[in-house]
């Protein structure tokens, strides 16, 4: 299981997040399994591109502790899709 993925900043804005999170979904839609992540403000956008719907977050003011005003946690989920779920019970691909 990945717990983090990070795109080297070079390389940022090139759809690589994209192309990881979509494999990802790939997988877990192919094992019949819902999807759950806790994403930083950068990579929001990302999941929630990716069907993701947010659940919850978590809003701190960092600036007491020498970080930037807000600092933001989201917890998103996405439901497997039916006709999905459906063929990966039967097996099917």
């Amino acid at each position: 299981m990945l717990d983090h993925i990070a795109v080297h900043p070079d390389f940022r804005g090139c759809g690589i997040a994209t192309l990881l999170v979509q494999a990802g979904l790939r997988e877990a839609d192919r094992m019949g399994l819902d999807t759950c992540v806790l994403a930083m403000r950068a990579a929001l956008g990302v999941y929630q591109h990716a069907g993701f719907r947010l659940v919850d977050e978590v809003l701190q003011d960092a600036s007491p502790y020498g970080g930037e005003a807000e600092y933001g946690a989201y917890f998103l989920v996405k439901e497997v899709d039916d006709a999905v779920e459906g063929r990966a019970r039967s097996g099917e691909e």
